[in-house]
């Protein structure tokens, strides 16, 4: 049998192990693991609610081992940002993506065929929560993780991070119910 039921993966066999979704809750802060860059990509943001157009870098990490093998974090490094103190902080963290990956720094902004060159690589990575206000007004939280360090796998531990507690606080004090 062959197919329609064959792909890249494999045979489907109607496994559970291999047809259930896998948990997409929030990866504790603080936890560190190993990842494969997917893609690496030059991105142009449209505006939106959350800000003005804009031009980034777009890391997919892909967790190579461990409990959330699978589960993927975009980071999004803003080589491109007006503000400079955000700007040299995201610099640094591209070029020190490429020197962790064996890749020698062009002299002009990298362009997706430079990128490529550190798709397949694994580093470690640190990752963390974040939780925020939604911008609609609607009261709700957004919240996700992000990658906060990228490290050498040589040396480099995984460990398992903390959920954080999310502690709601009334903004106005005519909120207060007494």
């Amino acid at each position: 049998m062959t197919g329609f039921w064959q792909t890249e993966l494999g045979m489907a066999d109607g496994n559970p192990d291999n047809a259930f979704t896998q948990d997409f809750g929030l990866i504790p802060d603080g936890t560190k693991a190993f990842a494969r860059i997917e893609d690496f990509s030059v991105i142009q943001k449209p505006s939106s609610a959350y800000g003005a157009a804009s031009k980034i870098y777009e890391v997919k990490w892909v967790i190579a081992q461990g409990d959330y093998v699978g589960r993927i974090i975009f980071q999004k490094i803003r080589c491109f940002d007006e503000d400079e103190k955000k700007r040299f902080k995201a610099l640094n963290m591209l070029r020190l993506i490429m020197n962790l990956s064996d890749v020698p720094a062009p002299n002009v902004a990298p362009d997706n065929y430079f990128l490529s060159q550190m798709v397949g690589k694994v580093l470690g990575i640190k990752i963390k929560e974040y939780s925020m206000p939604k911008s609609d007004g609607s009261g709700g939280l957004n919240e996700g993780n992000f990658i906060s360090e990228v490290h050498a796998i040589k040396g480099f531990v995984e460990a398992k991070g903390k959920k954080l507690e999310i502690i709601h606080s009334l903004q106005k004090e005519d909120d207060v119910a007494f």
